[in-house]
This record gives C-alpha cells, sequence and structure tokens, in this order.
C-alpha cells in the first residue's frame, strides 16, 4: 500500500511540475550561464534576484529566469562561453 501511495505521490509531483514550467516558471536546479533566478510574489510582481544556492522561503512564490549581466549576455551570444 506504502508503494501504490508512492507512485501516486510521484505522478501527482511531476504532474504538477510540468504545469508550472508550462506556465513559464523555474522548476528547479541552478539558472543556466547568462541568466539569473528572479523572485516573483504570489501575484507575479518581482522581488528580489535569488543568489547562487539561495532558495525561495514562501510556498505561493514562484521563480523565473532573465537575462544576466550585459558581459555574460555578450560571452554567450558569442559563442565564447
Amino acid at each position: 500500500m506504502a508503494g501504490e501511495f508512492s507512485r501516486e505521490l510521484g505522478g501527482k509531483v511531476r504532474r504538477g511540475m510540468f504545469n508550472l514550467a508550462g506556465l513559464g516558471y523555474k522548476v528547479g536546479g541552478p539558472a543556466s550561464y547568462g541568466f539569473r533566478r528572479q523572485l516573483l510574489d504570489a501575484n507575479g510582481v518581482p522581488k528580489r534576484i535569488l543568489r547562487d544556492g539561495e532558495h525561495k522561503s514562501v510556498t505561493n512564490e514562484r521563480v523565473i529566469l532573465i537575462p544576466g549581466s550585459g558581459q555574460e549576455a555578450l560571452l554567450m551570444f558569442s559563442g565564447h562561453a
């Protein structure tokens, strides 16, 4: 019974992550080179940039990717990263 519960819970988590990703939110992991993680409040209003390794603290906050510094963006798009 515990195994079935675990499988069902895993499916729910997976569907939830796909749903959030489909809405344009970052669902986990570090930002790719040339991008920063922007924290949004529950209404979608930007709050602040998250530092490397920093986590959001409230469940209804969301994270999106935004372009990083100009120097990183130049290196990324020029192919010299």
